[in-house]
């Protein structure tokens, strides 16, 4: 039985490095290429399966080729897939990387695709639930019984989803990121704050992240390490992955955030998450 247990979006990712993002019109040459599975929830099991937790995903593949590659990927990192797809639609992402390791990201996500209802029981060896905002009905009903057994609920705010509202009075500790903004609201960090998250955390880049207990009136802050990136794609990934499978080892949430930060800064000195993980392998 998994031990931590992560539910929303696969992708498969093809990145190409380039010296810069090429202009309107222009077509220039690619330093590297490489095809790998993205996707926020998808990368963070990898991640906790590389920490050494027992990971099950809860996802939408199907059996296109793509969809295929990327189980094979899935699969060979240590991952049970519950697959709810019930169409071939699997989503593909384009990624430029610069010499800078920032990167620009085109992605289909999940764009009205069909799946399955689903029953899951969160038995007694899931000690965390993470969901991301993608596949949202399956993640509000997971969330439901997560809080009925009083299991963590963690999530991964990138950015603002549709239904991301109903999400929030179900979560437990909340790690979103600077893209991540409440509609209509001017303060998206002191709005999260009301709902009193045992973890509140906000993360900026290479800048120090943003964390707040219980709604407190007073915030702290965790330095990030400062390294040479190479490559920014799935760090963020990597700070949910991490962090979720701290708190699956009975972890206390600041020392994982503590943690999960660093390994997150650190996933940038590698130029891609596959030899990140291999790195935590060793």
């Amino acid at each position: 039985m998994a031990t931590a247990v992560f539910c929303g979006l696969t992708t498969l990712d093809i990145t190409q490095r380039v010296e810069r993002v090429p202009r309107e019109n222009e077509k220039i040459v690619s330093l590297g290429t490489a095809v790998d599975v993205g996707g926020p929830a998808a990368n963070a099991a990898r991640v906790a399966a590389a920490f050494g937790v027992s990971c099950q995903l809860i996802t939408l593949l199907g059996n296109s080729v793509l969809a295929k590659i990327a189980r094979n990927i899935l699969e060979n990192s240590g991952i049970d897939i519950i697959d709810l797809a019930a169409d071939s639609d699997f989503p593909l992402s384009t990624v430029l990387v610069d010499n800078a390791g920032g990167r620009s990201v085109i992605s289909q996500n999940n764009p009205g695709r069909a799946y399955q209802k689903f029953s899951l029981d969160l038995g007694s060896d899931i000690k965390v639930l993470e969901v991301d905002g993608h596949l949202l009905d399956v993640q509000i009903q997971l969330a439901r019984a997560a809080q009925i057994k009083n299991i963590p609920i963690v999530f991964d705010g990138g950015s603002w989803k549709a239904g991301s509202g109903v999400l929030l009075p179900l979560l437990s500790h909340v790690i979103i990121s600077a893209d991540f903004q409440v509609p209509d609201c001017t303060d998206t960090f002191a709005e999260l704050k009301r709902y009193q998250y045992p973890l509140l955390a906000q993360s900026f880049g290479d800048q120090p992240v943003r964390g707040n207990y219980a709604g407190s009136a007073a915030d702290f802050t965790v330095p990030v390490p400062q390294v040479t990136p190479q490559d920014t794609l799935g760090a963020g990934d990597v700070l949910h992955g991490a962090f979720t499978a701290l708190l699956a080892k009975n972890i206390d949430a600041k020392t994982a955030l503590t943690q999960a930060v660093t390994a997150a800064s650190r996933s940038t000195e590698f130029l891609g998450l596959l030899p990140y993980l291999e790195s935590i392998k060793q």
